[in-house]
């Protein structure tokens, strides 16, 4: 009796996995005809992540990836993850920033002197600025405005509240990429930082499996 009950559990679980699997005569056609897609398209395959080489050497951000851009602190990778969203949302590909190093203003703060030209220390102290150069950053901003850009300010967020917040904006905005700055920062139960990061981790990975948006998480 318990080996047919066992059996009959051992059915149940297989049946269970039977639709969520998929064999290889279905996933094969889909990668042929992805690789004929891209083989025919010009350019970068993926989003830019605004610099050359990096893009050359990956193809670009794609929709199914999952990107973790590690480095120590003051290492500039904030400079990055933003200069990635300015380039993609300037190019009308709509952006959502989980910033949790800096504030929705700073964020944007970040773009004007790339944008206008006008240096970062002058955006910092304005008073320095020319009535010109006031009058571009004030033109420069009312540009950026334009764009499909989104920041949340994540700060006391769960990864689960993360992944909620990302896939609201997807499906209300259409955001089509989602820059995390950064990992070390997203509560979680875990007591140990290592821990905590993989979990955090694991579930923005999530993100490009279910919804096909990548997503570029900043890490120290």
């Amino acid at each position: 009796c318990m080996a047919v009950m066992e059996e009959a559990a051992l059915r149940v679980r297989a049946d269970a996995g039977l639709k969520t699997s998929h064999p290889a005569w279905e996933i094969v056609p889909e990668v042929i005809k992805e690789l004929e897609t891209i083989r025919e398209m010009r350019g970068l395959i993926g989003f830019t992540t605004g610099v050359a080489r990096v893009d050359e050497a990956t193809t670009g951000i794609r929709p199914d990836e999952y990107w973790v851009v590690g480095a120590r602190p003051s290492r500039g990778k904030t400079v990055l993850g933003v200069q990635i969203a300015a380039t993609n949302a300037k190019q009308d590909i709509p952006v959502l920033v989980f910033s949790f190093e800096m504030t929705r203003r700073q964020v944007v703060r970040r773009m004007i002197p790339n944008e206008s030209g006008i240096p970062s220390f002058k955006i910092r102290d304005p008073r320095l600025m020319s009535e010109e150069e006031m009058e571009l950053a004030r033109q420069t901003g009312y540009h950026i405005a334009k764009w499909p850009f989104w920041v949340v300010d994540p700060d006391g967020m769960k990864a689960s509240d993360l992944v909620a917040a990302a896939k609201f904006h997807i499906h209300r905005y259409g955001v089509k990429l989602i820059v995390v700055d950064y990992l070390q920062i997203i509560r979680g139960p875990q007591r140990d930082l290592k821990e905590r990061v993989g979990a955090c981790s694991n579930a923005l990975r999530a993100i490009p499996k279910t919804e096909n948006v990548p997503v570029v998480a900043l890490s120290q």
